[in-house]
């Protein structure tokens, strides 16, 4: 497959919102939002709908309240209409050394009190979690890291149901 084949299978919803804000596409990226609302429904079911604008740049926290990173960006698997991952921000100063993971997207609770997400493991955990660039987690069409990121964290990879 070439790299504009492979490109075309898989997008972030940063690349579409900055490319279309508020048109067609847009629209439809945005994962069954109701623009009156301000909610998203996961594949748990956990939360509610939220615009991908509000998703990106939101504070993440450890379950003792620590923040330890911020949402950079979501990956949409546009072949099955399910959220790949949430590209997730750790460590680094300003962007200078911040690395990047994927976590699937049912593992992010938001928590209307924090006005973040929270998930269920430690920094330390993330740490040793599938990280990258950016770029390294959405090449491919973000399969290898999207597989990586459902084996590390345990979670019933949703192509599989």
């Amino acid at each position: 497959m070439s790299e504009s084949t492979d490109r075309s299978l898989r997008v972030s919803l940063g690349e579409l919102l900055n490319a279309a804000p508020y048109s067609g596409i847009a629209g439809l990226v945005q994962v069954g939002i109701n623009r009156e609302e301000d909610h998203m429904t996961t594949a748990s079911g956990h939360t509610s709908a939220i615009s991908a604008r509000k998703v990106i740049d939101t504070d993440v926290f450890d379950a003792s309240g620590k923040k330890i990173g911020e949402v950079k960006d979501v990956v949409l698997d546009k072949t099955s209409n399910n959220i790949m991952f949430a590209i997730v921000g750790f460590g680094g100063l300003m962007g200078v050394g911040e690395k990047y993971h994927p976590i699937p997207w049912s593992e992010l609770d938001y928590k209307e009190g924090r006005k973040g997400y929270v998930v269920g493991f430690t920094k330390d955990q993330l740490a040793a979690a599938p990280a990258g660039s950016i770029e390294e987690l959405t090449k491919d069409d973000g399969r290898a890291y999207r597989d990586r990121a459902f084996d590390y964290y345990k979670v019933r990879p949703y192509w599989q149901h």
